[in-house]
């Protein structure tokens, strides 16, 4: 009989004997003939049509219990089509996934290179920010009458409020405070609200900060913040810019240091303005 051992059948195929072996042992791919004495398996060259497919279908993500369904039933088109259909849609999903994440990372990146860059600067300078969208939540206290506790436990409770209608805080790590104009342009220092910004989804609640130039400081403790503010605010004034919409205080980066139970801040403090025609 024209067999192959199962190191043949292996090089031929480019597949570990111990592969064949395995396949063998949950029945996926059984040899044709196995020595009683020696129990060596020997197997037929067309059975490489089998181990073809068998390998397409795990490049697919097919578990080996499905491939194992599929090829004993060959004649059932209903089952087929269920299956390839049923993939499908998990590798759509995947796809998204993987957008969505990558999406994410650059947006880390991007944070981490502000930091990297500004981390050591003292002045205000104005930037031109695109429409941002952010989830919002009001509370019932002042941030800036806050210790670094009180403030974190406001914050879970963010979170949890945004868990519970189903949005994703993977990345709650971007958040902020806004204090509303009026308070900033009177020095009346109180923010009761919190937001977090959202990069994808599209629903009408969403806050929307507009685009357009911003008096931008920053800060590195959740403690600094009020000083900064009022460094803010004071450049504001001397060189006569017009507010025009509410302070945001954005977290733009955050790596926490393990052996530390602090936060490591990275704050930009943020002011729409009016523009003077000089500077266009």
């Amino acid at each position: 009989m024209n067999y192959l051992k199962i190191g043949e059948m292996a090089m031929l195929n480019n597949v570990s004997i111990q592969t064949l072996r395995y396949y063998d042992d949950i029945n996926l791919l059984k040899p044709v003939y196995v020595d009683p004495e020696t129990r060596y398996r020997y197997y037929e060259l067309s059975q490489s049509s089998h181990l073809d497919m068998i390998l397409f279908l795990q490049s697919l993500d097919f578990s080996l219990d499905d491939i194992n369904l599929l090829l004993s039933n060959p004649e059932k088109s209903e089952f087929i089509n269920y299956a390839i259909t049923k993939k499908q849609a998990s590798l759509k999903k995947h796809e998204q996934e993987i957008k969505k994440k990558t999406k994410m990372i650059t947006q880390f990146k991007q944070a981490y290179d502000c930091f990297v860059t500004y981390q050591n600067f003292n002045g205000v300078r104005i930037e031109y920010f695109q429409q941002r969208k952010i989830h919002t939540y009001t509370i019932d206290s002042n941030i800036y009458d806050m210790n670094l506790l009180d403030y974190e436990k406001h914050l879970r409770s963010f979170k949890l409020s945004l868990e519970k209608q189903g949005l994703g805080t993977q990345y709650f790590t971007q958040v902020g405070s806004i204090m509303k104009m009026e308070d900033f342009v009177n020095s009346n220092f109180i923010s009761k609200e919190l937001f977090l910004f959202d990069h994808d989804s599209d629903t009408e609640h969403l806050k929307v900060l507009e685009e357009g130039h911003y008096a931008v400081c920053y800060c590195h403790r959740f403690e600094n913040e009020l000083s900064t503010i009022k460094t803010l605010h004071r450049y504001l004034t001397n060189h006569n810019y017009e507010v025009i919409g509410d302070y945001i205080c954005e977290v733009v980066y955050e790596f926490p240091y393990l052996s530390k139970e602090e936060r490591n801040m990275f704050i930009r403090l943020q002011v729409p303005i009016k523009i003077k025609k000089s500077e266009y």
